[in-house]
């Protein structure tokens, strides 16, 4: 079971398991997977971390993205992005948004609008 605590400080968020399956949630991603196919092995102490980065990808090569405060349309934007900009693929929400860091900045962006 320390095998586990350990996944489950890495993965970041919760661990469990059930009939030789273990599920696991992150902050990005959620699945599950054989436990035979788990090393109980030692985990690192500091996981490495790859950024996830997705770029605005607007119909309309003319009109720009809103970054937004929250996930809603009709919440305050802090500001609007054309298409090619690399956001930061922090989390990915119900309802079709994720959160995303530009810059500096971190907010609020449609996932149908990014690729």
């Amino acid at each position: 079971m320390k095998e586990l605590r350990n996944l489950s400080r890495l993965m970041g968020e919760s661990v469990f398991c059930r009939g030789g399956w273990q599920s696991a949630r992150s902050r990005l991603a959620m699945g599950q997977m054989a436990i035979r196919l788990l090393s109980a092995g030692r985990l690192p102490s500091s996981p490495t971390w790859m950024p996830v980065f997705a770029a605005v990808n607007n119909p309309n090569p003319a009109d720009r993205l809103h970054l937004r405060v929250a996930a809603r349309t009709n919440a305050a934007s802090l500001g609007k992005y054309y298409n090619g900009v690399q956001a930061e693929v922090l989390e990915y929400l119900a309802g079709g948004w994720v959160k995303v860091r530009i810059g500096d900045t971190v907010g609020y962006m449609m996932a149908k609008y990014l690729k």
